[in-house]
């Protein structure tokens, strides 16, 4: 039976109570217990640029809370060709229960646009699928006997 949820709900930031049980023992879970992962690499993420990643992602993707299993967000420092200064690249993987996974990227000169960029592209995906999902729903004939 679904639980209804409030508006706090679908603004909380993802992974702030995130238990380290597996997802089957959690079951599904709201934008608090959905994990959600931060790892740089050659990058200096401040305690502040964390809460930043944790919050904005609950915004966009708590209301997908339920079906996400978990959600990584990478960053790494690269090269672009063309320009001197180095860039920021940003890699979001969304796990949906029973979908395909959401991997999307984007480059940009700070953490902020790069992590803006490839959050709602992840956001704009994720609602596809949930939409595709319920077309195919749809279409299906009801069962005779």
């Amino acid at each position: 039976m679904r639980q209804p949820r409030s508006s706090s709900d679908r603004r909380a930031p993802l992974g702030a109570n995130a238990a380290t049980r597996p997802r089957a023992a959690r079951g599904r879970t709201d934008a608090t217990e959905t994990p959600l992962t931060v790892r740089a690499r050659n990058v200096e993420l401040s305690d502040a640029a964390r809460d930043y990643v944790q919050s904005r992602a609950g915004f966009r993707l708590s209301r997908f809370a339920r079906p996400i299993e978990r959600v990584s967000v990478r960053f790494d420092r690269v090269r672009s060709i063309g320009t001197s200064a180095p860039s920021i690249r940003c890699r979001i993987k969304v796990v949906v229960s029973r979908l395909q996974s959401v991997l999307v990227e984007a480059t940009a000169r700070t953490v902020e646009l790069a992590f803006g960029d490839a959050l709602n592209a992840s956001s704009r995906w994720v609602n596809h699928l949930q939409e595709r999902r319920r077309k195919v729903r749809r279409r299906r004939p009801a069962a005779t006997r």
